[in-house]
């Protein structure tokens, strides 16, 4: 009897546990990604290659698929990926369960996504956009501040800048990460700030994930690592959750999936929302270390939701672990010549996972985005204290070897 499809939106690492749970519960997934040498396609799937950036290109093409098969999908979603609205189109045409055309356009877009914000009066920082071309404008702000590109993920252009002279001298890069041409100026939150995960169902809202983030390497905006669950207090926690939820409802997603990064701004004693992509997270927590931490299976859920088989859904946790995701970092500007300790790393009590995202011969520098990472670990304890131990120990056995490039 022939697989069901069910078509997974990318093929790179952050979506290969979706990937593999889909394969797992008997589906074929039409992975579609513009990489012909992605993870991904290596599972034993239905390879479709595609700039999933262009959404109506990608829509003409899982059109002429399923066309020559004689089929349809039963569900179409992503993790980790930028594409939201490519989703929502492909789940327009089939109508299958899933975030709307329009909500997916505001997460899509960060001054659409803060407009809405503001409508319905969800805290956050104030904020400009700017379209290439345009006058600077006076910004409704004091220095420091952070620019971004209004339509790119993993940080990549985000920078904080503290003149106007630096402002003038990021635009240009700015600018180049976006698709549009526009870039958000934003105010400056000084807080800790928050990764969380949603499943919404039927305008219902289930937190299923809260990590406390690691943000270093200044100007520019790193996540070193995260931590679940979070170690902030009830009261932080509380308003956390209330900010992301109404930024949720502010976006009107109803049935599907979101994503939020959230500060909890010490200057104005409350939450406030950095952004909210209509999907699950990357970085490794909805598919590693939220799982590992709680018991839950949240890809499985994951299609479920996007089945619209909503009572097979179970979040209920059955573990209680602390999960820390650590990034091994470049320090200098070189050549990878090696990468040894690995094995060693591997074998500490509580390593679950090593990822490399570089390899030998790779070109490495300081990073600017949370692209430029060589890899990252994933520990898992009882006690935080002890994970913390365990990763700084896991990073001290890797070395990475980096010689000067010519």
């Amino acid at each position: 009897m022939k697989k069901p499809f069910i078509i997974i939106v990318g093929a790179g690492i952050m979506q290969k546990r979706l990937i593999e749970t889909a394969i797992d519960m008997g589906f074929l997934p039409l992975v579609i990604d513009v990489n012909k040498s992605a993870v991904g396609f290596q599972l034993g799937v239905e390879p479709l290659i595609c700039d999933i950036s262009k959404s109506d290109e990608t829509l003409f093409r899982v059109k002429e698929f399923f066309n020559q098969k004689k089929t349809k999908p039963l569900a179409c979603l992503t993790c980790g990926t930028d594409f939201s609205y490519t989703v929502a189109l492909i789940n327009h045409f089939y109508q299958l369960n899933g975030v709307s055309i329009e909500s997916a356009k505001l997460a899509s877009n960060k001054i659409l996504m803060r407009e809405a914000f503001k409508k319905h009066n969800v805290e956050q920082p104030l904020f400009i956009g700017l379209k290439k071309g345009e006058s600077l404008k006076t910004l409704p702000f004091s220095f420091p501040c952070i620019v971004k590109p209004v339509d790119n993920m993993g940080a990549r252009g985000v920078k904080i800048v503290e003149n106007e002279m630096s402002l003038k001298d990021h635009l240009e890069t700015a600018f180049s990460f976006s698709r549009r041409g526009e870039i958000i100026i934003e105010e400056l939150i000084s807080g800790s700030e928050y990764s969380l995960d949603a499943l919404i169902t039927n305008n219902e809202i289930y937190i299923t994930g809260f990590a406390d983030r690691l943000i270093e390497c200044a100007p520019f905006r790193i996540e070193i690592g995260h931590h679940l669950p979070t170690r902030a207090s009830s009261v932080i926690k509380t308003e956390v959750i209330t900010t992301f939820k109404k930024a949720i409802r502010a976006l009107e997603i109803k049935d599907g999936f979101a994503k939020g990064d959230v500060f909890f701004d010490t200057k104005r004693n409350r939450g406030s929302i950095g952004e909210v992509a209509a999907r699950l997270s990357g970085g490794f927590m909805s598919s590693y270390t939220y799982p590992l931490s709680t018991g839950v299976n949240l890809m499985k859920n994951a299609i479920y939701l996007a089945l619209g088989e909503y009572s097979e859904i179970n979040l209920n946790e059955t573990s209680s672990f602390y999960c820390l995701e650590r990034a091994i970092v470049p320090t200098k500007t070189g050549i990878i010549k090696s990468i040894e300790g690995i094995d060693e790393a591997k074998k500490l009590e509580g390593v679950m996972e090593i990822f490399l995202l570089k390899e030998k011969n790779s070109l490495v520098h300081p990073p600017r985005d949370n692209t430029e990472k060589i890899g990252n670990i994933i520990i898992k304890h009882t006690y935080f204290e002890k994970a913390e131990k365990i990763a700084q120990e896991a990073l001290s056995l890797i070395k990475v070897n980096i010689s000067p490039s010519s």
